[in-house]
């Protein structure tokens, strides 16, 4: 944090080094820590950032001789400074400097913080020292601020929101020294994340830790006291923000369900056009065959159908004799009223009785025989499938 904090007059004011260390060396040798600390606020009204953060650090070196609410009060002035946008911009710029991860002797520094974390841990000292007083309560409160400023700005990245034009809103501004509040939020950009190879974080997730972290604070200020006009204005816009993010989420997981499901259609249908296409070419292929065949075979199945109608030579010879013993019986049995009425009443014997019997018998096969021929005769030939 110290070597942040030396970089920074450069980068406000870039003056000689020689002149900077002689002329804050000559104004502030043997003041007070309550002058230092006056002449940290009056430099910050004045907009003279580099000053009001030399004086802030040489308070700080003799934290050896300060109480515990003393050192509270440094730590709260310097968060309060690094949040202002001059210093805040130049945190940036450093940040995105090649070297600005470690120092001369390539040990690590947090040069390449988020510019909103910088100051959270001079606040999370100044609530840790500061013991039940205002200045702990404005802490709390501005560690909350700090946390919804870089929420708002992971949320002004969200794609769904930069395509629509989304802005950070305006929020209020974090509690400065001796003041309860500082007029206007005045936090800049917090520009983009340091090249790494590594996959760039998901600005909604991103954005739903910061709104998280935001909330608990204010909610630890809240607790101390309701009437917190500020701190339950922001809890409020966490809250929209919060459902927000998870419209944005369904919304999200709609489009990938809809999505898998177009492609799992998309197979399937593929699937059962491949299928299709080739039942259709089977068929094709099987009346191409039956096409191919010699057409002779249906003259022949045609030819037996006229051969099955016609009665075979056995049974026409069977048809005639039976036509003769008709015939003959006809003759052999003479009527009622021809010839002598006295032979008219003329009774069988018991062989012509069985003689007649048998040929009955002859004549009832016979005709079961042709039955059977015309009911052959009247199918109709039909292939098999086996």
């Amino acid at each position: 944090m110290r070597a942040i904090l030396l970089a920074l007059p450069w980068l406000l004011f870039p003056i000689s080094v020689a002149q900077e260390e002689a002329s804050g060396a000559d104004t502030l040798a043997g003041l007070s820590h309550a002058d230092l600390m006056s002449l940290a606020v009056q430099s910050a009204a004045s907009g003279d950032w580099n000053s009001a953060l030399m004086a802030v650090e040489r308070s700080l070196d003799n934290e050896e001789f300060l109480d515990e609410l003393q050192v509270a009060e440094v730590h709260y002035a310097r968060g309060w400074l690094l949040s202002q946008p001059p210093v805040f911009a130049a945190l940036e710029a450093l940040r995105n400097q090649p070297d600005a991860g470690a120092d001369v002797d390539g040990n690590s520094q947090p040069a390449q913080m988020r510019p909103y974390h910088v100051p959270l841990g001079d606040f999370a000292q100044t609530r840790t020292l500061a013991g039940p007083v205002e200045l702990r309560l404005r802490a709390i409160y501005n560690l909350g601020c700090l946390h919804l400023f870089d929420g708002e700005d992971w949320r002004s990245r969200i794609p769904e929101i930069a395509e629509n034009g989304g802005a950070a809103q305006s929020l209020p501004g974090m509690a400065a020294p001796g003041s309860p509040a500082l007029g206007s939020s005045g936090m800049g950009g917090a520009g983009q994340e340091s090249n790494s190879e590594e996959e760039p974080p998901d600005p909604l997730e991103e954005a739903r830790k910061a709104y998280g972290r935001s909330m608990a604070w204010l909610i630890e200020r809240l607790q101390a006291d309701w009437r917190h006009v500020d701190t339950r204005a922001n809890l409020e816009l966490i809250q929209r923000r919060l459902g927000e993010l998870d419209d944005i989420e369904k919304q999200r997981q709609e489009e990938q369900e809809e999505e898998e499901d177009g492609e799992q259609q998309e197979g399937e249908d593929g699937e059962q056009q491949e299928g299709e296409d080739g039942e259709q070419q089977e068929g094709e292929d099987g009346e191409q065959q039956e096409n191919d065949e010699p057409q002779g075979g249906d003259q022949e199945g045609e030819n037996q159908d006229s051969k099955k109608e016609e009665p075979e030579p056995g049974e026409e010879q069977k048809q005639e004799e039976q036509q003769e013993g008709e015939q003959g019986e006809e003759q052999e049995t003479p009527k009622p009223h021809e010839g002598n009425p006295e032979k008219a009443e003329r009774h069988l014997t018991r062989e012509e009785v069985m003689r007649l019997l048998d040929k009955l018998s002859e004549m009832e096969e016979q005709y079961r025989a042709f039955q059977e021929a015309m009911r052959a005769a009247r199918r109709i030939p039909v292939e098999r499938d086996w």
